[in-house]
């Protein structure tokens, strides 16, 4: 039985690169998808993939443009009809991706093209599927940023600013749906995709070199590999925590310290379920240009609800409820031998 087994989903902008990925990773996972994109031809090859491969759940492919509220309006109203419920929201498309320049050449239009397709239409669909989330209380929210949104990138101005927004309303959600039981992550992937360049093209060939070379290992995930970790991180295992209250105040704590808020809610006696999380790093020394030594480190750490909350805290406190040490923990070390051909 798959984590999400029983969760109904939604993903805007499934089919290709990321989003094609993670509506199968979720399907395998047990979940039933609603995948919406333009192409349907593409969303008719990933349902019949998952169908073909023996996933536990579905996928629905939907007709969707980002960038028209009425098609927004029928992801959302096709998951309700279908399922009578919104799980989880991955808001994976950005429009404009062909479309990219230097600071110089960025026209307003341009940019504002980008933002529309992006973070725009993600506060819309965020905003759409928040009163089904509220309604039980539970709901998972993925949005997808980029490392351009942090630092800089070669000739793609306006594509930075989209995300480096999408990063900041990740945390604006996290902090103002949380009390309703909603966790928001945002991740930034590096994966092999279409929807940049076309992987046999000169110009994809160089893209997909540069990127090999700055990776460790020299594998250049797919975006199916790029969602296995997000399914445990931002999906399986990192449950919103309900208010404890104590003598003089109440301490709220979720996953991440963007989570956190001071906002009360309704008194709940006990934990539901436990925090975790997982650091490590891997890495290749090289012993000859073709044969190098794999190493993979990690620590995993656990705790629950009474490890993290403390019966007050200075009134200034910047992540009021975020405290504490693991309760558990663990550390697994891994090596291999690859061989490059």
């Amino acid at each position: 039985m798959g984590i999400l087994e029983g969760r109904k989903a939604i993903i805007a902008g499934a089919s290709s690169g990321v989003g094609y990925g993670a509506a199968l990773r979720f399907a395998e996972e047990g979940a039933d998808v609603i995948a919406g994109a333009r192409r349907m031809d593409k969303l008719g090859d990933l349902a019949q993939e998952a169908q073909d491969r023996g996933f536990s759940g579905t996928i629905t492919p939907v007709s969707c443009d980002i960038s028209k509220d009425e098609d927004l309006d029928r992801l959302v109203q096709t998951c309700v009809d279908l399922y009578g419920q919104i799980d989880i929201l991955a808001c994976i498309a950005q429009g404009g991706l062909f479309d990219q320049h230097g600071f110089l050449d960025t026209t307003p239009e341009n940019a504002l093209l980008f933002f529309e397709q992006g973070p725009l239409y993600t506060l819309k669909l965020v905003q759409k599927c928040f009163p089904y989330m509220k309604e039980k209380h539970y709901g998972k929210i993925l949005l997808c940023g980029s490392g351009a949104g942090m630092t800089y990138v070669e000739h793609a101005t306006s594509y930075s600013m989209a995300k480096a927004a999408v990063i900041s309303l990740s945390r604006t959600i996290s902090h103002e749906l949380g009390p309703y039981g909603i966790t928001t992550n945002c991740f930034l992937p590096v994966s092999q995709s279409d929807a940049f360049s076309d992987p046999d093209s000169p110009g994809g060939k160089k893209y997909l070199a540069m990127m090999e070379d700055s990776i460790p290992i020299h594998h250049f995930g797919t975006p199916y590999d790029a969602f296995s970790s997000r399914i445990y991180a931002g999906l399986g295992y990192a449950h919103t925590y309900d208010l404890i209250e104590e003598e003089k105040d109440g301490v709220t704590s979720w996953p991440h310290p963007w989570g956190t808020s001071e906002k009360s809610l309704p008194h709940t006696n006990e934990p539901n379920d436990v925090f975790g999380f997982r650091v490590g790093y891997l890495g290749e020394w090289h012993v000859t240009p073709e044969v190098g030594i794999l190493i993979d480190a990690c620590g995993e750490f656990y705790t629950d609800t009474y490890d993290c909350l403390l019966p007050a805290w200075e009134e200034h406190a910047p992540y009021r409820g975020y405290a504490g040490f693991p309760f558990d923990m663990r550390f697994i070390v891994s090596l291999g031998i690859a061989y490059h051909f």
